[in-house]
């Protein structure tokens, strides 16, 4: 009997041990095995498709100020004699997909370097690349049948081999599905201070900001009439706006945007972004202006100074001084689950490929865990603010893969994102559940057989 009651009180001890077991597993191993399980967070540059671009428009544009970096513009292109340039990352620096507009175009805009010239409707135009005496030459872009050397005319620096005509470029490589997605995701994770964001709120009086970072990424929340009413920003402190430590200004609101103001202080161009999901006109006056500009709904008019950074607008007047090329190449963390910004190709290849939807957004996939951010080096030709700051330091990754940081990132809720994750939390409820009732039964039969 003694013997039986050992074999029991083994059973029994295992049956303990297997309670807990079972709902270690159940907190840790099912909720850490699933991705969809966790809540994570997602490290990403939300102008990642722009880098290579210092304006991206997806209506018309008007060039009149010269232009450092490659220009694109989905509709029709309008100048007056200037110039563009192009990123060694690109073979492209002027796409256009649709028109150009030589009626109400004058003098020659020049493509510098080896940039290509690329446009998609050639139909009121004659791209040559002889003369009229049948001589080889640098690649024009003219008016049909006004003949080479005439002017308006869009002229390259070389003669170039890949083809001018380039019909669904632009809608293959660009998207203003995803540039407000990219947008939205921006605002997002600035109203959430998801990650290792920091919401700061700088004091305006009497239209000067005094604004004091900390390491890491900073939103700076507020209403585009408040960007409006700021005549000047002062960076202090002894964390100024770089890549890893970038400057995220999120404007709420769709009232008219002026930006009219001076800057002054420490400061990376790269490091800057002015987020503007729902604003629908800026305009650009006073002095230079050092940041990128994401506002995929405004027509933005520049009419003094430069940019300095990267815009993707809506439609573009680019009048004024310059657009240099500064691209953002700061990263945020995102914190809604599986919202990551989808990857748009570049222009790396000369052959357009069959033109998508640009209205469709695709779907993100879930994220993985994301690597480090290589500091990206400062293009060829670009020269930095003299109180700018030059070598960041490599921004870090957050993972929040384990149970811990999936209950953190939920807000302490486990998150079941489809019905194979749910099946799966209730077989784990019903393994508990068996495991007691077989310690219950244990303990009876001990108990019986001990009397």
């Amino acid at each position: 009997m003694a013997h039986a009651s050992t074999r029991k009180g083994r059973a029994l001890r295992a049956a303990a041990v297997t309670l807990p077991a079972l709902a270690l597993t159940l907190g840790g191993g099912l909720i850490a095995a699933s991705p969809a399980l966790a809540a994570t967070s997602s490290t990403v540059n939300p102008l990642a498709a722009y880098t290579d671009w210092n304006v991206v428009s997806f209506g018309d544009t008007t060039i009149h100020a010269e232009s450092e970096g490659p220009v694109a513009t989905a509709g029709t292109l309008t100048f007056t004699g200037t110039n563009v340039s192009f990123s060694a990352a690109t073979p492209t620096a002027l796409l256009t997909g649709g028109r150009v507009d030589f009626a109400a175009s004058s003098g020659t805009l020049r493509v510098n370097s080896s940039g290509a010239i690329r446009i998609g409707d050639l139909s009121n135009a004659d791209a040559l690349d002889v003369d009229q005496n049948n001589a080889m030459v640098n690649t024009q872009v003219v008016a049909a049948g006004a003949g080479y050397g005439s002017t308006p005319a869009i002229a390259s620096s070389h003669r170039q081999t890949s083809s001018v005509a380039a019909p669904g470029l632009f809608a293959s490589t660009f998207s203003p599905a995803k540039a407000v997605a990219a947008s939205a995701q921006v605002a997002a994770a600035a109203t959430a201070g998801c990650g290792t964001g920091h919401v700061i709120d700088p004091a305006i009086a009497y239209g000067s900001a005094n604004v004091n970072l900390t390491p890491g990424v900073n939103f700076w929340n507020l209403t585009a009439a408040q960007l409006s009413s700021i005549s000047s920003i002062t960076f202090g402190g002894s964390v100024a706006p770089s890549p890893d430590n970038p400057l995220i200004v999120n404007v709420t609101g769709s009232t008219p945007v002026t930006l009219s103001l001076t800057m002054a202080g420490a400061r990376d161009p790269h490091g800057i972004l002015f987020n503007l999901p729902d604003v629908t006109s800026i305009t650009q006056g006073g002095d230079s202006i050092d940041g990128s500009i994401l506002a995929p709904h405004a027509q933005y008019t520049k009419t003094s100074a430069n940019l300095q950074g990267t815009a993707v607008v809506a439609s573009a007047e680019l009048g004024g001084s310059e657009e240099h090329y500064f691209p953002f190449t700061g990263h945020i963390d995102t914190c809604t689950q599986g919202d990551t910004v989808p990857s748009e190709p570049s222009t790396g290849s000369d052959t357009p490929s069959t033109p998508t939807d640009p209205t469709t957004p695709t779907t993100p996939t879930t994220p993985t865990t994301p690597t480090t951010p290589t500091t990206p080096t400062t293009p060829a030709g670009s020269t930095l603010p003299a109180s700018s700051t030059t070598t960041p330091v490599p921004a870090a990754t957050v993972s929040g893969t384990t149970p811990f940081a999936a209950l953190v990132n939920t807000g302490g809720a486990v998150v079941m994102s489809s019905p194979a994750s749910a099946w799966a939390i209730i077989a784990g409820a019903g393994a508990l559940l068996l495991a007691a009732t077989i310690i219950l039964v244990l303990r009876r039969r001990l108990r019986n057989g001990r009397a």
